[in-house]
Parts: C-alpha cells; sequence; structure tokens
C-alpha cells in the first residue's frame, strides 16, 4: 500500500513536482493541492514554511497524519509541541546545503578580517588607504556552536586557516574525522564559560530550541575578546537583539557577521530590526541568502524526500 503525501508550497513549480515524485518513488501517492488530495488518508505533510499556509483546521481533518516534514533544515516555524501532543512526528531536512552557507559564514569572517567593505567605501570615494591594519585566521581560535553539517563543514573549512577548534554539542561524541582537529567538545552552557575568553571566532550554526534561545545575551558577550567576531548562520534568536546591539556599540573593534535576523520583513515591506544595526561599521549584513546558490532548493526537496523515505522504512 502506498503512502500518502501532501506538499503545500504556495506557487510550486511544476519542475519541482516532478522532482518531489521522481524523489519519493512509486511507493508514495503526491498532492500538491488540498482540494485534489484524500485528506483523511494523508500520512505526511511536506512544507516549506507554516503560517499562513497550514490551518489548524486542515490538521483537525488529517485524521491519518503521521509526520510532518519540513523541507528547511530548521523546524521552529512548525508547532512541533503541539502536533507531537497529538502523536504527529516533526523533522527538518538538514544537510541540503551545508557546505553553502559554511562558505557563506567563512566569506564573512574574511572579509570582516581583511576589512574589505571598508576598503571598497573608502576606495569609492577617492581615498586610498593603506595604513589599515589587517587580522589573519591563521592558527585562529574557533569556536564552533552547533557541530551538525553545517558545523562540521565550518570545521574543514578551517583546516586550510590550522585553526584551532573548540565546539559545543548536546554530546561529546565527533566523527572520526575531526576528532584530531577539535581541542575540546563542550555540551553544557556551564562548560561554555571558558570558551567565551579564548576564541577569536564564534560561528553559531544551533538549531533554534527554547532551550537555545537567547543562549548569547550580554554576559557572554562581555566574556569574549574585544575584538572577537561572531557569525550567526543559524537564527537570530540565539543571540540576544538588545545585548548584541549594545555590546557592538561600546566595543567598535567587536565585528558581528549576521546572516540572520529577529525580525524579517513581509513582502514590499523595509528592513528593520529593534535596534538600528545598519547605522554600526562594525556589522556586516546579510538577508539570509547564505544557501542560496543556483539548485538550492532542489537540494532541500530531495533531502525532504529523503527523510521520508527514511522515516517509513
Amino acid at each position: 500500500m502506498k503512502n500518502t503525501v501532501l506538499v503545500l508550497i504556495p506557487e510550486f513549480a511544476d519542475e519541482y513536482k516532478k522532482i518531489v515524485r521522481e524523489e519519493l518513488g512509486e511507493g508514495f501517492d503526491v498532492y500538491f493541492d488540498v482540494t485534489s488530495a484524500p485528506i483523511d488518508k494523508v500520512e505526511i505533510l511536506m512544507v516549506f514554511r507554516w503560517e499562513g499556509v497550514v490551518e489548524e483546521s486542515l490538521i483537525e481533518q488529517m485524521k491519518s497524519l503521521r509526520l510532518v516534514q519540513a523541507i528547511t533544515a530548521g523546524i521552529d516555524h512548525i508547532p512541533v509541541k503541539d502536533l507531537a501532543e497529538r502523536g504527529i512526528a516533526v523533522q527538518g531536512a538538514p544537510g541540503a546545503n551545508s557546505r553553502y552557507i559554511a562558505e557563506h559564514a567563512f566569506a564573512m569572517v574574511l572579509t570582516a578580517f581583511k576589512k574589505i567593505c571598508i576598503h571598497n567605501q573608502l576606495m569609492r570615494k577617492g581615498e586610498f588607504h593603506q595604513e589599515f591594519m589587517h587580522k589573519t585566521l591563521f592558527e585562529k581560535n574557533m569556536l564552533i556552536l552547533g557541530f551538525g553539517t553545517i558545523g562540521q563543514e565550518i570545521a574543514r573549512i578551517s583546516k586550510v586557516f590550522k585553526m584551532k577548534l573548540r565546539v559545543f554539542k548536546k554530546n561529546r561524541e565527533i566523527p572520526s574525522e575531526f576528532q584530531s582537529g577539535v581541542e575540546k567538545v563542550y555540551t553544557s552552557k556551564a562548560e561554555l564559560e571558558e570558551a567565551w575568553p579564548w576564541a577569536d571566532v564564534v560561528v553559531v550554526a544551533l538549531p533554534l530550541t527554547e532551550e537555545l534561545k537567547g543562549l548569547i545575551g550580554g554576559y557572554e558577550l562581555d566574556r569574549m575578546k574585544k575584538d572577537a567576531t561572531i557569525v550567526n548562520v543559524s537564527r537570530g534568536k540565539i543571540i540576544d537583539e538588545k545585548a548584541l546591539y549594545e555590546h557592538l556599540v561600546r566595543n567598535p573593534d567587536f565585528i558581528a557577521c549576521l546572516d540572520v535576523w529577529w525580525l524579517y520583513p513581509k513582502e514590499n515591506e523595509e528592513f528593520k530590526q529593534h535596534y538600528p544595526f545598519e547605522k554600526l561599521e562594525n556589522v556586516l549584513m546579510t538577508p539570509h541568502v547564505a544557501p542560496k546558490v543556483p539548485g538550492y532548493f532542489e537540494n532541500m526537496l530531495k533531502t525532504a524526500c529523503r527523510k521520508v523515505k527514511e522515516y517509513f522504512g
């Protein structure tokens, strides 16, 4: 008997529908429209986003629903707890674009260390400043918060610069590939105490959970080196927004490289946070585009389909 899948993505292109059907194979009946799907028989719901797409009334009609499969790596946009109470599993699709996100993280770090944005702006004004001193990444200390597929790709790139690595993750087990390169593994906030003043670069690659929300606040930032660089390519709310802004104002040599944010503008809305990060020279900003290379969405779809097939064995 085939498993029934409903894929809910607004304005879903035919080429993407073809990918889903091909990746899932003959063992699944796939629907892309609520009106055509046998709602009470749907066992798998695949979504790119939840809010504005999935209504509570729809979930109530899905009497056979067993799995919500996110096409994104993160699942913080899905009401995981509410679904769990109904016996519905939720899983993300990590790993689809980890390499590209890691590249973006390093692009931001190198841009910060080499003052590329500053030089670019000054030279466009006709100013030619060679007196600025840069920093090197070689043999610097990097703390990677989160050691899933993104964190591991970051660790691989760091080998080029012979960086010293420490990692924060749920347990102390790490793949054999990294055992000789990772100096220490921290598994608790208390253990991280010694890592903040050690790190030259802190890379945030954690999933957003209630436990990890606000992991980095004023206390943690104050413990860091005054000229440290922090990079966030996971979720904005892992860092306390107010604390980061105030720390950046007080410490002009401290640099924040941010691809993820606390507030996201809707279509045609102006980008704006609670605090004016855009006015600070020690902030590098990109609009959550780290994974966006040609084929990135296709990678996400294929990864999500693979996760569904693994779940149903």
